[in-house]
This record gives structure tokens, sequence and C-alpha cells, in this order.
């Protein structure tokens, strides 16, 4: 009987220790597979180097976002993973995190990662692993304890993904193992540190520890603390972590009656089993495997989901229930966000597009309405205002399109600079400069004239002066660079800086609405990469830049449902 314990305890502790050895070497085809990803695909090596490469405020945010997607999917689709920094050597010590993007070394609080990147960096070895506790930001109360694996670029020893488990995933997932009572289940790492246990509480002393990493892969009897216990222990070839199980020699006696049971059962069932295994096993993988990709088909083909198995009955049951349905169902998830977020920014965009024409209208009606104070018998003015303003209203609201060509809105914004000329009378003129060939480029309905507005109202009403605006049209190689400069009071360093920095971060800014208005719609119609930038100086005047692509063309056009 005690041979049988013994037979039937070797197999189940091996099972559970390559339960826990694949668990634990998944962790290196995920890092493999991300090193991959960024060492040797050279469209996401390239956006790395250049988002590395730039300072923050310079950094593209598309590929940034890229990035980031890329590490959010991967940590989404694998509960036991906390989070994962990419870095490659760079001027500004620049990281980019699954959790918050693109961040800095120095201004980032978990950097111990870095600092062992960097005792490790003389070395030949491209791998390592440790255990630590980290924390993501100054105010956490209680660290978080992960198991941390590094990679070095293949091709780049100075590049690194790192990648942080959750300690207390794993243990979670030791637990949920099918256990003896009192059994202790340890990971050690290559360099004999305990990485990982179960909940049982067993005091280990230096000397017990050395005893087990120094044992070889078998089972043996071992006396710790004047008790004897069953201790298992195999190594893995991928990194050389021991796992290694402890039961007190008590609690499997205990059992005796109930194990010899089971192996009255199994030898009666042991014929039985010979026979129809073969048959069984690929009968049943052969169901499960054609189940699995009869939901795969489903799913591409945009059907619901059916029914996954109740409850699990073999591995097949585990990934159908715990691997296809997360998948596809993320999958799912995803695209319904994709879909949601498409709708959100037309929304947004007529939003916006409707939100300009009120302000404008208010403060045009206002100057026409002082213009009626100050004329006397005389209606030229006034009616000229009126015949130009009717002229805007038109081109504002008669037609749905977003892209309309240049030409039009510089004729409408010179409509606009005759209202506000009769307004302000001999206080400021205009100076255009544009390519004789503005008809084959597109922009934005009402661009010109809300930044206009903000230069006349803003800039020139302060001032004295006689007052000079100048609307340039410069065709560069890329892009189409819109320049509105004035001479008017300015804007001191600190007020330039805050409002770029709302621009960037498309914040709104109540005391510009016109600039965050046109700075947006740039934005949602031509991309992130596009949009509005002021440089001004204190008495000498402001001038504002927008950024338009060359290729746009009347083919982007949209008119938004409902």
């Amino acid at each position: 009987m005690q041979n049988n314990i013994n037979e039937i305890t070797n197999k189940n502790n091996a099972n559970i220790l390559t339960q826990v050895q694949s668990n634990t070497e998944r962790f290196i085809d995920d890092i493999n597979s991300l090193t991959l990803t960024f060492s040797t695909n050279p469209h996401m090596n390239s956006m790395l180097h250049e988002v590395l490469n730039l300072t923050r405020s310079d950094a593209s945010a598309n590929y940034s976002s890229l990035i980031k997607s890329e590490l959010v999917t991967t940590v989404a689709s694998r509960a036991y993973i906390h989070s994962i920094y990419i870095f490659s050597d760079n001027p500004y010590q620049n990281f980019i995190s699954s959790i918050n993007g693109l961040n800095s070394i120095s201004a980032y609080y978990d950097r111990a990662w870095y600092d062992s990147f960097l005792q490790n960096q003389n070395r030949s070895v491209k791998y390592w692993s440790e255990s630590r506790s980290i924390k993501q930001f100054s105010f956490e109360k209680e660290a978080t304890d992960v198991i941390t694996f590094y990679n070095r670029f293949f091709d780049n020893d100075q590049g690194l993904v790192v990648l942080n488990i959750s300690k207390e995933y794993m243990e979670n997932k030791i637990n949920e193992l099918d256990l003896f009572p009192d059994q202790n289940i340890f990971v050690l790492d290559d360099k004999n540190q305990l990485i990982l246990k179960n909940d049982v509480e067993l005091l280990l002393s230096d000397t017990d520890f050395e005893k087990i990493y120094k044992q070889m892969d078998s089972s043996v009897v071992n006396r710790i603390d004047n008790r004897d216990y069953y201790m298992t222990k195999i190594t893995s070839d991928k990194n050389n972590w021991k796992y290694v199980s402890i039961i007190p020699l008590s609690t499997l006696y205990a059992d005796t009656i109930k194990l010899r049971k089971i192996i009255i059962l199994i030898l009666s069932l042991l014929i039985l089993i010979c026979v129809f295994l073969s048959l069984i096993i690929t009968r049943r993988a052969h169901d499960k495997i054609k189940t699995i990709m009869k939901i795969l088909r489903i799913a591409e083909s945009g059907q619901p989901i059916p029914n996954l198995p109740p409850r699990v009955k073999d591995e097949y049951d585990l990934i159908i229930q715990n691997v296809l349905k997360t998948y596809i169902e993320q999958n799912k998830l995803k695209m319904e966000v994709m879909e949601k977020r498409y709708r959100m920014r037309i929304m947004e965009s007529v939003t916006l597009q409707a939100q300009i024409n009120p302000h404008f209208l208010f403060n045009t009606f206002k100057s026409i309405f002082w213009m009626s104070f100050r004329l006397t018998n005389s209606k030229n003015e006034v009616s000229q205002m009126i015949e130009n303003l009717s002229s805007i209203l038109y081109y504002s609201i008669g037609d749905q399109s977003n892209i309309i060509p240049f030409s039009e809105e510089i004729k409408t914004t010179k409509n606009y600079i005759e209202i506000e000329q009769l307004r302000y009378k001999d206080k400021f003129e205009v100076i255009w400069e544009y390519p004789i060939h503005i008809d084959q480029y597109y922009s934005i309905k009402l661009l010109i004239q809300p930044i206009l507005e903000n230069a006349i109202i803003h800039g020139l009403r302060g001032t004295d002066r006689m007052g000079y605006i100048k609307i340039k049209i410069v065709d560069t190689s890329e892009d189409l660079l819109l320049h509105v400069t004035d001479n008017g009071i300015g804007m001191d360093n600190h007020e330039v800086l805050e409002i770029n920095n709302k621009l960037i971060q498309q914040q709104d800014n109540s005391g510009h609405i016109g600039i965050y208005n046109c700075n947006r719609r740039l934005a949602l119609t031509f991309g992130e990469a596009y949009g509005l930038r002021i440089r001004s100086k204190r008495g000498i005047g402001t001038s504002v830049t927008a950024r338009l692509p060359k290729n746009a063309t009347s083919s982007l056009k949209w008119i938004p449902e409902g």
C-alpha cells in the first residue's frame, strides 16, 4: 500500500508541478513574442524609435497610441500580466508603458526595473527575471508584488522589454489546484530565490531551501523541523526554475483507506481504459476541435456566439470556455467600441460645426446693432453689412458639406472683413497672400473667420495704432500652412504656453472658443496631426498657424445621418 501511495503521489505531484511549470513558462513565450514584435517588425520598430527619440510634447500621438494599444491588447488578453514596459536607449530616457503610454524614467515612480537594466548592461545575458514590489504612483499606500521578466532586443542590446506578472494572480492559480491537505508548492528561480508559493504555511530555513535546490529531480522523504515530508522536485529546461511539492507523510497515510479504494477502482477499469483509450481520445479531440472551429467560423461571420458548456468537463471545455469565449467577446467588444467611437466623432464634429455659427452670429449682429446707432440719414453701410452677412449665412448653413474649396473660404472671409472694417473704420487693414493655384486645395468650412475674429477682438481692439492683419497660405512640400498674423497687443509666454497645451490636449478654452473649435474640427476631419498652434509676443502681435493636408479632396465630404 505504501508503494501504491508513493506511486499515486508521484503522479499527482508531477501533474501539479507540470501545470505550475506550464503556467509560468507562458511568460517566456509572451515576452519573446513582444520582443519579436518590436525588434523584427520594421514598422513597429520605426514607430518605437520615432516616439522615444522625441520630447513628450513633440511625440506623435498616433504612433504612441498605436504602440500603447499593442501593449494594452496583450495585457487585456492575459489576466496574469500586470503591466508592460518597452524601452530603447534615447536621449530623453523615454519609455512606453501599457498603463499610461509615453513616460520619462526620471519622472516615473517605478524605476527599479531600469536600475536592474543598468546593473545587467555589461553582462552578456539577454534574459533575466526577479521578484519585486512596485508602485505606479507615489500616493499608492500598498505596493504590488510582481515577477518581472526582462528581455533585450535581439538586434539592439540597448532595447528592453519588461513584463510584470501579478504574483497574487499566479499564487491564486496554484491555490485553485487540487492539492492534498497541507501540501506546499514552492517555485524557485534560477538564483534559487523563492518566487511563488501557495497559502499553506511551512516555515523553511535557508538550510532547508539549500537541501531543496540541491536535490535531484525526483521524489524523496526529507525531515524538516522534526517532521517527515514527501518532497518532489522538477527543474525547467527553459529557465532553470525549480518546482517543488512538499506533503507531510502523516497526511498521505491518513488517507490510506481512501487511496486503497481508488487504486482498486483504477485497477478494475485499467483493462477497459486501455482498450478504448485510443478511440476515446481521438474521438473526443475530433469533436472538441470541431466545436472550436465552429465557434470561430460563427464569430468571423458576425453571428451571435452560441452557448458554451455550462461547466468544465475536460481540458477542451476549459479552452472553449476560458480562451475562445474571451477572445471572441473581446473582438466583438472592440468592434462595438470602434463603431461607437466613430459615431461619437461624427456627432462631435457636427456639434462643433454648429457651435461656431451662433457665436459668430452673435458678434456680427452686435456689430450691426452699434452701427445703426452711429449712422444717421444713410443706410448704405448698414445695408452693405447686411448683404455681406447674408452671404456668410448662406455659406455657413446653406451646404451641409464640411470640406469646401479654399477659394470659397477666402471669398466668405472677405465678406466678413468688409463687415468689420465698416464697424472699425480706418482701424485695420488685411493683407492677403496665397498661391494662384489655391483652387486645387480644400479647407474645412469657417476656418479663417474665427481666427480673424479672435485677432480683431483680442489683438487689435486693445491698441491705438493702425492695425494690420496678414493672411498667408503657404504650399509646403508636405502640408498647407495657414498663417493669420496681427500687430496687436500680443500675449505673454505663459499665456501662449497655456493655450497651446490646451490645443494639444484637445481641451476647451472658454476664452478662445473660436480657436478651440477650429483646432478640434481640423483634428476630427483630417486626423490628430492637424490643428492650430499659436506664437505671440507682448506688444508685438500674435500669429496663429493652421496645418491642413494638401491631399484633401471633396470626396471627404459627408452628410451626418439624421
